[in-house]
C-alpha cells in the first residue's frame, strides 16, 4: 500500500562543507518538552512514499498565549487527543531599519523563531486544550500551529518527494515529522524557496533615472524582500534599503536588486545603467543565532528596477525550515532547504533580482545519521543584458546535524550573483557561506 493514497485518507479523517561550527557555547538544545517527545510514538504507523506528499497541516494562533498557559485558539483545529502539535512564532514584531550592515543577533526577549511540541489534550470548538503549560509565550499574527506526524517507519522512495506549503506571510514555511524507528530515503525531503518571499517590482513599464533613496515610490524602484522583521511604517515597500535579512530592491534605472540573508550575508545588487552608480539593493543582512532552539526561514531577494518587462520581477524567495528527528536516518536521499532564484519570466534588459537565503535543516538521529546531501545553499542572482545591474546571491543558511554516526555531504554555499551580457562586473557581490554545526 502506498501513503500517497493513505495519507489522504488519513488527513481527510483527522558535499560543499564550507563551515563547520561545533562549540559549547552553541549547542543549544530544544525545548523542554521537545527533548521528552524524542522521536515520537509512532502512532502514525509505516508509511511508503512514492509521490509528492506534504505531511503537515497548519492553523494560525487567533489569541496571544504566555508562558504555562494552555488553551490555542486555532483558525483551523485538525487536531485530536494525543496528537503532537508545534507552536511556532515565524517572524518577529520589531521593526527593522532602513539600512542594516550589522549582523542582527537575536536576544533572549526577541521571540522570532521560538518553538515548542504539545501534546493535546482535548479540543472543544476553536479551542485546543494542551495536556501542560507552554514553556514560551507566543503572539498571535505572528505565531502558527502544525500537526506533527509521529511515524513508525518511512521509506521515502526515489520518486518520492515530501514538501511543505510555501511560506504565504501566516502559514507554512517548515516541513517537520518524527520516526519512531527508521526513516529510509532515497528521494527528497524539500523546503526549498518555501521561506520568506522574494520583492516584487510593482511598476516594471515606467522609464525613470537617477533614483538612489533607501526608500522610493514604486514606479522608481524594486521591491524589497521579506524578512524575519516588519517593515518599518515609515519606510516603503521599495527602495535600496533591506529587511533584515530581507534584501533591498534595485532603484531607477536599472539596478540590481539584493540577495536575501540568513547565515550568510545576501550579495549586493548591481549598480544602475544611468552613469554606473552604486545603487543596486543592500543584501539582507546575516542572524545569529544557535539551532534548534529557533526554527527560521532565509530572507527573500529583492526585484531589480525594471522598465522593459511588462512583466513584474520578483527576487527569489527564502529556503524554509526542515526539522526531523528519527532512530536511524539511511539511505542516499536528498535534503533541500535552499533559496530560490528569481523568477526568469521577464527580459533580461532590467535590472535583475536577487536570488533567496537558505534556509535552516535541523536532523537528529539516535545511531546513524546518512544522506546523498543535505543544502541550504543559496539562490542565485538573475543576470542583465549588457550594462544593467545583475542581482545578488542569497547567504548560506544554518544545518544542525546530530548523531553518533554521520555520513551526510553538505552543501552551505551562497548563492552565486547574476552576470552582466557584457561580461564587465557591475558591482555584484555572491552570498556569504552559511554554516554547520554538529554537536556531540
Amino acid at each position: 500500500m502506498r501513503w500517497g493514497f493513505l495519507a489522504s485518507l488519513f488527513l481527510s479523517a483527522c558535499g560543499y562543507l564550507r563551515y563547520e561550527r561545533v562549540d559549547a557555547n552553541v549547542q543549544a538544545e530544544a525545548p523542554t518538552f521537545a527533548a521528552e517527545v524524542g522521536f515520537g510514538d509512532g502512532h502514525w504507523g509505516d508509511i511508503i512514499v512514492d509521490d509528492e506528499f506534504e505531511p503537515n497541516r497548519f492553523a494560525r494562533l487567533l489569541r496571544d498565549v504566555g508562558a504555562a498557559e494552555r488553551i490555542l485558539e486555532m483558525s483551523t483545529v485538525f487536531a485530536r487527543r494525543g496528537d503532537l502539535l508545534m507552536v511556532w512564532q515565524s517572524s518577529s514584531a520589531a521593526v527593522a531599519e532602513s539600512a542594516s550592515s550589522a549582523t542582527l543577533v537575536l536576544a533572549d526577549e526577541e521571540n522570532a523563531g521560538r518553538w515548542e511540541f504539545a501534546r493535546v489534550e482535548r479540543v472543544e470548538g476553536s479551542r485546543v486544550e494542551l495536556e501542560r503549560g507552554l514553556q514560551y509565550a507566543y503572539a498571535a499574527g505572528l505565531s502558527q500551529v502544525v500537526l506533527i506526524p509521529e511515524f513508525r517507519r518511512v521509506e521515502l522512495l526515489t520518486q518520492g518527494r515530501l514538501t511543505t506549503r510555501p511560506w504565504d506571510g501566516r502559514l507554512g514555511g517548515i516541513l517537520v515529522f518524527l520516526v519512531n524507528q527508521e526513516l529510509r530515503m532515497e528521494g527528497e525531503v524539500s523546503a526549498e524557496a518555501s521561506g520568506f518571499a522574494g520583492g516584487v517590482e510593482p511598476s516594471p513599464i515606467l522609464n525613470v533615472r537617477g533614483c538612489s533613496e533607501l526608500n522610493e515610490s514604486p514606479e522608481r524602484a524594486g521591491g524589497k524582500g521579506e524578512g524575519l522583521m516588519r517593515l518599518d511604517p515609515s519606510s516603503t515597500p521599495q527602495g535600496r534599503g533591506n529587511v533584515a535579512n530581507g534584501g533591498g530592491g534595485g532603484v531607477c534605472h536599472n539596478a540590481g536588486g539584493g540577495g536575501g540573508g540568513h547565515a550568510g550575508f545576501g550579495g549586493k545588487g548591481g549598480w544602475a545603467q544611468d552613469g554606473g552608480r552604486d545603487v543596486g539593493g543592500l543584501p539582507g543582512v546575516a542572524l545569529d543565532y544557535a539551532p534548534p532552539n529557533r526554527l527560521i526561514m532565509g530572507g527573500g531577494g529583492g526585484a531589480g528596477e525594471a522598465n522593459d518587462s511588462g512583466v513584474p520581477p520578483r527576487g527569489g524567495h527564502g529556503g524554509g525550515a526542515i526539522f526531523v528527528r528519527a532512530e536511524r536516518l539511511v539511505g542516499a536521499g536528498r535534503w533541500n532547504a535552499q533559496g530560490g532564484a528569481p523568477n526568469t519570466t521577464y527580459l533580461i534588459d532590467d535590472g535583475g533580482s536577487g536570488g533567496g537565503a537558505g534556509g535552516l535543516i535541523v536532523l537528529e538521529a539516535k545511531t546513524r545519521l546518512e544522506c546523498g546531501i543535505a543544502s541550504v545553499a543559496g539562490g542565485p542572482g538573475w543576470g542583465t543584458a549588457v550594462d544593467h545591474g545583475p542581482g545578488g546571491g542569497g547567504g548560506g543558511g544554518f544545518l544542525w546535524m546530530r548523531s553518533p554516526s554521520i555520513a551526510c555531504p553538505t552543501d552551505v554555499r551562497g548563492g552565486p550573483p547574476g552576470r552582466a551580457g557584457s561580461g564587465e562586473f557591475r558591482g555584484e557581490e555572491a552570498g556569504q557561506d552559511g554554516v554547520v554545526f554538529t554537536p556531540m
